[in-house]
């Protein structure tokens, strides 16, 4: 048995091991409070520092450090060995009693498990934007809101491939990558100019992705209302939850 020192991992150290027929014993990481070895060093340790008289330099150190290595005390090893059983033992029920008792405490202050939640990273100037965004609209109404036409587009699969097919409300599903020009092709010439053309007052909108701010998108629109839409602002567009609903509804199907 040895640690996965560097040394010990070599592959010259692996190779002799492999040729000479030694049998190898896995030994975690970090684990060093499972060898009894370690409390023989520190037994060696304790021994030689009670040597009289002390030893004052290296070479006196060696000879009193192979003196005692060569009596140790019998009952010593022994214990240490017949020690290992209960090091075992305690590993395991330590590991259990830990995730008993973080979670037994974090339920006490209410705290539960749940998926990490991914965010995006907001520069201050990103926040303002926000901000002004927000402060600007104060006054608006539901009605308001409802003259909006939100638009997103979002990935669904019903397999395990990462084959995406892009899906946008109404009838446009598109498989690849989205481009400026299918952007105005495929969604906004045949669906969303249409759109706005038969609803008087509708205001469109559309973040902030490349296809989107592309020149030609931006010439496509142009006579029509397009809200400003803050950069980084996915969770102020209510369209993000009908997408999380559908892929909820969508869900069960996968398993079939």
């Amino acid at each position: 048995m040895d640690d996965n020192a560097r040394p010990h991992r070599a592959g010259i150290v692996e190779e002799y091991l492999e040729d000479h027929g030694l049998e190898r014993m896995e030994w975690a990481a970090r684990s060093q409070d499972l060898n009894p070895i370690k409390y023989l060093w520190d037994y060696l340790g304790r021994e030689v520092a009670a040597l009289t008289p002390p030893k004052r330099s290296l070479h006196e150190l060696k000879q009193g450090l192979l003196c005692v290595w060569s009596s140790p005390s019998i009952p010593v090893s022994d214990n240490l060995i017949n020690s290992m059983g209960n090091r075992r033992r305690q590993c395991i029920q330590t590991s259990s009693a830990i995730k008993r008792n973080h979670r037994r405490r974090l339920t006490e202050v209410g705290l539960r498990s749940r998926r990490p939640l991914r965010r995006l990273p907001l520069t201050p100037h990103h926040r303002q934007c926000r901000l002004d965004f927000c402060r600007t609209r104060a006054t608006w109404s539901v009605t308001d809101w409802r003259r909006v036409i939100f638009s997103d587009e979002s990935r669904f699969s019903l397999s395990a491939d990462y084959h995406r097919t892009r899906v946008w409300r109404r009838t446009v599903v598109l498989q690849g990558t989205l481009t400026a020009r299918r952007y105005v092709d495929d969604i906004l010439t045949p669906i969303v100019l249409p759109m706005l053309s038969s609803h008087p007052g509708a205001i469109y909108q559309q973040d902030n992705a490349r296809p989107h701010t592309a020149r030609l998108s931006q010439q496509c629109l142009q006579g029509y209302d397009v809200l400003p839409w803050p950069t980084r602002s996915p969770d102020l567009s209510p369209i993000e939850n009908v997408w999380d609903a559908l892929g909820r509804q969508l869900q069960p199907s996968r398993d079939t």
